[in-house]
């Protein structure tokens, strides 16, 4: 009796399928991304813009801006040298996802007369929460997307 092996080669991984579908999905979580960051600033006057960069290894998003009031507000202050009119509501809150009309503004601004400083928003790190784990989520859905799309799907019979 003899025994025949045959070899059975798997096609082709077709990697840029996994590639593109990763891609897109970064794009797509990133432009959602950008419009959490662009609630904080719903209802400013001078809002600022915000980039996105994206990165395929490992995947992630990247969103910033330059602008410097918004980094004050997100990232707080020691001192502020701007005295409030009275009665006075910031449009933002700590750990808030969001803004609202605020009450009040600024009534002048003095050097001479410190007061306490702004105390941090942390936008990045309440959008960052938020994301963690739909980003991972979402990324682990584009990777079976693209692996199905490159005929390397595992099938349940």
């Amino acid at each position: 009796m003899t025994l025949v092996f045959k070899v059975i080669k798997p096609s082709r991984l077709k990697i840029a399928e996994v590639w593109y579908a990763i891609q897109a999905e970064l794009e797509k979580v990133g432009k959602d991304i950008v419009k959490d960051f662009e609630k904080t600033t719903s209802t400013w006057t001078d809002k600022p813009e915000f980039e996105m960069l994206t990165d395929d290894n490992p995947p992630s998003v990247l969103v910033a801006t330059d602008d410097k009031i918004y980094g004050y507000v997100s990232g707080g202050t020691r001192v502020r040298y701007a005295t409030m009119t009275n009665p006075f509501q910031a449009k933002t809150q700590p750990g808030v996802i969001g803004s609202r009309a605020g009450v009040g503004g600024v009534l002048f601004i003095s050097k001479k007369r410190p007061r306490p400083g702004i105390k941090a928003r942390k936008f990045e790190a309440t959008i960052q929460k938020k994301w963690k784990s739909p980003f991972k989520k979402r990324m682990e859905l584009a990777l079976a997307r693209g692996i199905k799309k490159s005929g390397h799907a595992i099938t349940k019979k």
